[in-house]
């Protein structure tokens, strides 16, 4: 037996040879963001950027610029213009213009998830027009591009509004039975980065966005479990509060699923405490009202937005795949007619743990 294990890890060894190329950091150019606008006829135009690092605080970023058919033979066309071969595999982020996503991301995104050197962690965003704009001016700061934008993301995910996102939720909502995908959009101005909305597709075509705002909280807060992120309200006359979460918790409940016009039950717990209010005095009649007014402002935000997925025909939040849990033989050709005529019932409740300032 022991004859037989050593003879299977020498063929590994010997088959890890034949495949695997090894590659001396130093030698090599590694990509850390990638933009991709429309090119001439069925061609992209890549915007590629690599990092240099100088010493732990410098960084020397390099910009490039191709045109391909596909998107990874741009990274080999732009090591046409590089001294060292470019390699992709420690991509951070994906940027692709609006115009892209009008068209189908899929067809640019098909290479990256059968790519075994790409991480799934890698953040693929919308550009609020153009990706090049967001990348041509990145030899003029010290730090790299892709890091920094990773991070923007990241931070955001874990402190603020945005959901969880990156290749893997993207693909895995793609193919998921009844729920569509979403992507983050960003944005560059006075040459500061920013998350600018979030983007819906419908089979990866870019079909509507919402801004980077209290809707933005509504929409997280109906797709996902999460802690932090803030909420501000108008209470009465010009009295506005505003309330910082400490955890949200979602369920979800799905009655008549066997029916042509089933009823989806989204209930909310949020625990809070009051960041700041405007008005004079808070006790036990204050808090109550703040949180009935929140829970009556949430609502109403989160009914507007679920107007919105249905004029777009998209469904973020899985409420198809909420109803196939529920019902056998259920198929999506015979979901999507219904899709109009489901009733959605979303109900927050709101208890605030603390008070924080008083303008």
């Amino acid at each position: 037996m022991r004859v037989l294990s050593l003879l299977a890890v020498s063929s590994l060894l010997f088959l890890t040879s034949c495949f695997v190329q090894e590659e001396i950091v130093d030698d090599i150019a590694m990509v850390t963001v990638m933009g991709f606008d429309k090119g001439e006829g069925d061609q992209v135009l890549a915007s590629i950027n690599v990092p240099f690092y100088q010493s732990n605080t410098e960084v020397i970023n390099k910009y490039y610029q191709t045109e391909a058919v596909f998107t990874k033979d741009a990274t080999d066309f732009g090591t046409g213009e590089s001294d060292i071969p470019m390699v992709i595999a420690q991509n951070k982020v994906l940027i692709f213009s609006k115009e892209l996503a009008k068209d189908n991301l899929m067809k640019y995104l098909d290479s990256y998830q059968r790519d075994p050197s790409i991480s799934t962690g890698l953040f693929v965003t919308i550009a609020k027009d153009r990706s090049a704009p967001l990348l041509e001016n990145s030899a003029s700061t010290n730090q790299d591009v892709g890091v920094l934008l990773s991070k923007l993301l990241k931070n955001n995910t874990e402190r603020n509004f945005l959901p969880q996102t990156n290749l893997h939720t993207f693909l895995f909502d793609y193919y998921q039975p009844g729920k569509d995908p979403f992507l983050p959009i960003i944005s560059i101005e006075k040459e500061k980065y920013r998350i600018d909305g979030i983007s819906f597709l419908k089979d990866a075509v870019y079909k509507g966005e919402i801004k980077y705002d209290y809707d933005t909280m509504v929409f997280r807060q109906m797709k996902e479990s999460f802690s932090h992120g803030s909420y501000t309200f108008h209470v009465k006359d010009d009295v506005y509060a505003s309330i910082q979460n400490l955890s949200s918790k979602k369920h979800v409940e799905v009655l008549n699923a066997s029916s042509k016009k089933p009823t989806i039950k989204i209930k909310l717990k949020m625990d809070g405490f009051l960041r700041e209010y405007t008005g004079s005095k808070i006790n036990k009649s204050t808090i109550n009202e703040i949180s009935k007014r929140m829970e009556e402002s949430f609502e109403g935000k989160s009914k507007e937005l679920l107007e919105k997925f249905e004029q777009w025909d998209v469904d973020p939040l899985g409420l198809g795949n909420e109803i196939r849990k529920n019902k056998r033989g259920w198929k999506q050709d015979e979901w999507e007619p219904i899709y109009d005529k489901i009733n959605v019932e979303v109900d927050i409740q709101v208890t605030i743990k603390e008070t924080g300032v008083v303008s």
